[in-house]
C-alpha cells in the first residue's frame, strides 16, 4: 500500500487543514453560512468541505443536502432545514451545531452509544468522527458495504448484522488492528485496500430499488412524450384542491401576500393554478396536481415548476426587476420513488397529501 498512502498524502494535509481550522471553539462560534451548503467561502465552509473537498476519504454524495440538517437552498433563495432540529432555521442550526460539538466529545471518548443517539444523519455523524479521528473510526458509511465487507472476512454473524452501523465499523477496524500485516495501516488505507481489492459490493436491494425508479421514470417519460398522462380538462378533485389553496395559503406556509390570483396567465400564455405576490414583488406559482393524478402527470408537474420558474424571472427581467420567486407544487396524494429524485434533482418544493377541507 506504499504507493496509495503516497498518492493519498496531500488529501491527509487538507484533512489535517480542515480540523485544524473547525476546531471544537471554532465550530461553537461559527456562523450558519459557514456551515450550510450554498453559502460561504468554499474555503472555509463545513458542508462543503466534508463532502466535497474531502470526498476521497469517504463518499457521501448521493442525497438531499437536508442531510446535513440544515441547508441554503439558491432556487428557493431561503434555508431549508430537518424539522427534528427545530421550528425555525436559526433554531435549527444552534441545534445542529451542538449536536456537532456533542458528537466530537462522543466520538474522542469513543462513547459509541452517544454517537448513536446524536440526532445527525449517520452518514454526517460517520464522516466527521472519521474526518477528526482517523485512528479510531473507519470512513465506510453505507450499511451494504460493512455488510460485505464483514462477511467476506466471515465476520459477520447474526447479532452483528442487525446491529448499527457503528458497531460494523469498530469490528473492521478490529479486525485490520489484530492482522499482522495490516495493522501498520492507517484506517483510510485499509478503506482503499478493502474498495480497491473487493469492489464488486452485492448489487443488493438499493440497486434493484434504483432499477425500479429507473423503470418508472421510463414508464412516465413515454406517458408525456404519447400526451397519455392525464384524464384531460379540468377534474372536480383538482378544481377543489386548487381553490382550497387559494383561500387558505396558509396551509403551504404563506401567510401575508399582496395579491392572488387562479388561472394567472403569464407572458408565455401559460396559466398558473394558483398565484402569489408578496410586498416585497416575490411572485407564487402554484402547480395543483390533485390525489387522483398520475405518476406521469405528476411528473409532468415537477417539469411545469422548472417553467413558471424560469418564466417568472424572464418577466420580471423585462420590468427591470430581479425578484427570488418561489414555485411549489402542491399535491393531493405524494410523490412516486422516481419523482422523488427529480424533485430533489429540481430542487423544487412539493407539498404532498394535501386535503381541500
Amino acid at each position: 500500500m506504499e504507493y496509495e498512502e503516497k498518492a493519498f498524502s496531500s488529501l491527509e494535509e487538507r484533512r489535517k487543514a480542515f480540523v485544524g481550522y473547525f476546531t471544537p471553539n471554532k465550530i461553537a462560534n461559527m456562523n450558519i453560512d459557514e456551515y450550510v451548503e450554498g453559502k460561504g467561502q468554499k474555503d472555509k465552509n463545513f458542508c462543503y468541505g466534508i463532502e466535497i473537498a474531502l470526498k476521497m476519504l469517504g463518499n457521501i454524495q448521493g442525497s438531499s443536502a437536508v442531510k446535513f440538517g440544515i441547508y441554503f437552498s439558491k432556487a428557493r433563495s431561503q434555508y431549508v432545514f430537518a424539522s427534528r432540529f427545530g421550528s425555525n432555521y436559526m433554531e435549527a442550526f444552534e441545534n445542529v451545531r451542538n449536536s456537532i460539538l456533542e458528537l466530537l466529545n462522543a466520538g474522542e471518548e469513543e462513547n459509541l452509544k452517544a454517537i448513536i443517539e446524536n440526532p445527525l444523519a449517520p452518514t454526517i455523524k460517520g464522516k466527521i468522527l472519521s474526518i477528526y479521528y482517523p485512528d479510531i473510526y473507519l470512513n465506510i458509511f453505507s450499511d451494504e458495504h460493512l455488510n460485505f465487507y464483514l462477511k467476506t472476512f466471515d465476520l459477520l454473524n447474526e447479532k452483528l448484522a442487525k446491529a448499527n452501523a457503528v458497531y460494523k465499523r469498530k469490528a473492521l477496524v478490529k479486525f485490520k488492528n489484530d492482522d499482522p500485516d495490516m495493522k501498520s495501516w492507517s484506517l483510510n488505507m485499509f478503506a482503499v485496500f478493502l474498495w480497491k481489492y473487493f469492489p464488486k459490493a452485492p448489487p443488493s436491494k438499493s440497486s434493484e430499488w434504483i432499477k425500479k425508479i429507473k423503470e418508472q421514470f421510463k414508464k412516465d417519460v413515454e406517458s408525456i412524450r404519447k400526451g397519455s398522462f392525464g384524464f384531460g380538462g379540468e377534474g372536480e378533485q383538482h378544481r377543489k384542491l386548487k381553490e382550497y389553496v387559494f383561500n387558505h395559503p396558509n396551509v403551504i406556509g404563506i401567510n401575508n401576500y399582496k395579491e392572488k390570483g387562479m388561472e394567472h396567465n403569464l407572458l408565455s400564455g401559460d396559466r398558473l393554478d394558483v398565484w402569489f405576490r408578496l410586498a416585497d414583488g416575490t411572485e407564487i406559482a402554484i402547480e395543483i396536481k390533485s390525489k387522483i393524478s398520475s405518476s406521469s402527470d405528476i411528473l409532468r408537474g415537477l417539469f411545469q415548476c422548472v417553467k413558471y420558474k424560469a418564466i417568472l424571472s424572464a418577466e420580471n427581467l423585462t420590468h427591470g426587476e430581479n425578484h427570488n420567486n418561489i414555485v411549489y407544487l402542491v399535491l393531493g396524494g405524494s410523490l412516486s420513488k422516481s419523482n422523488q429524485k427529480i424533485k430533489e434533482l429540481f430542487d423544487i418544493t412539493v407539498f404532498e397529501n394535501i386535503e381541500a377541507q
